[in-house]
């Protein structure tokens, strides 16, 4: 008899184990899209300030902005970004709107950060008002479930905005 009673119990055990481990490897594999979601996320934060940064002392140089972008992204694909200025207000407009200032991103264009090859802004860009840099990364999920139910793609975010504080000659 106690022969049985261990034989039962091995496959009680067996039972238990095959209908935990899908749901133990389901949330593995979900802490690996967390995880890649906040890597994204903080990857386009930091592209974001950068390239602002950038923006900030070169305002009109938008494949050096763009090149800033590329290699912080890493090259992802899907990525968009916004270059938008702002005047700094004033006593006749109080509150300025923001106008795009660059063309739009393309990530399968490989920019240089060579002004004197790169496309330039026509906007003006005077010293005092606010560039932003506003850039968009859809991160396709690796987890079935949670991606047919989330649609596929999230996309994070990440925007910075600096004071222009220098325009080159």
């Amino acid at each position: 008899m106690r022969v049985r009673l261990q034989s039962q119990d091995r496959g009680q055990a067996f039972v238990e184990f095959a209908l935990i481990v899908p749901i133990f490897v389901l949330v593995l594999i979900g802490v690996f899209d967390v995880g890649r979601l906040v890597f994204a996320s903080n990857d386009a934060s930091h592209a974001a300030r950068d390239a602002a940064r950038f923006a900030s002392v070169s305002p009109v140089d938008c494949d050096s902005i763009f090149y800033v972008v590329q290699h912080q992204t890493q090259g992802a694909s899907g990525v968009s970004v916004t270059v938008s200025y702002r005047a700094a207000p004033s006593s006749s407009n109080q509150n300025p709107g923001w106008s795009n200032v660059c063309p739009a991103y393309n990530a399968a264009t490989t920019y240089d950060n060579d002004p004197a090859t790169g496309t330039m802004s026509a906007t003006s860009t005077p010293i005092g008002g606010e560039i932003r840099v506003s850039i968009n990364n859809p991160v396709s999920l690796a987890t079935p479930v949670i991606s047919s139910l989330l649609g596929g793609t999230i996309t994070v975010n990440g925007s910075s905005t600096m004071n222009v504080t220098f325009l080159p000659q």
